[in-house]
């Protein structure tokens, strides 16, 4: 078990996950419409335009830090925005599981000590 959240806490802090390149192969599905690129003063920002089942057209907005590591991944429709993704967040969650599971694994070894 411990070794699942190693492995993860490992990829997000070293791996990219998918890079801004990669999405370009988003545009061979027929959802995706347009693709468009910008560099902010964190990175590069990608957004997707793409049609959803509803027939709603909807933006993902992806973000990248300046390594091109993935960082936050956001759909929005309208007016409102809906975090998909968010590597810090994702880190922390996965950080306090891994020591939960941590006390837990102490604890039963304990009991039979």
């Amino acid at each position: 078990m411990q070794v699942d959240y190693i492995q993860e806490i490992h990829d997000l802090l070293y791996s990219d996950i998918v890079t801004p390149e990669a999405l370009l192969d988003n545009l061979r599905q027929e959802a995706y419409e347009r693709i468009s690129y910008s560099k902010s003063s964190r990175g590069i920002v990608c957004e997707l335009d793409a049609v959803v089942a509803s027939g709603r057209r909807v933006t993902y907005r992806y973000s990248f830090d300046r390594n091109e590591f993935l960082q936050t991944v956001e759909k929005l429709d309208g007016s409102s925005v809906e975090p998909f993704f968010n590597r810090k967040v994702k880190l922390e969650k996965t950080v306090r599981k891994a020591l939960n599971a941590q006390s837990t694994e102490l604890e039963q070894f304990a009991l039979f000590t």
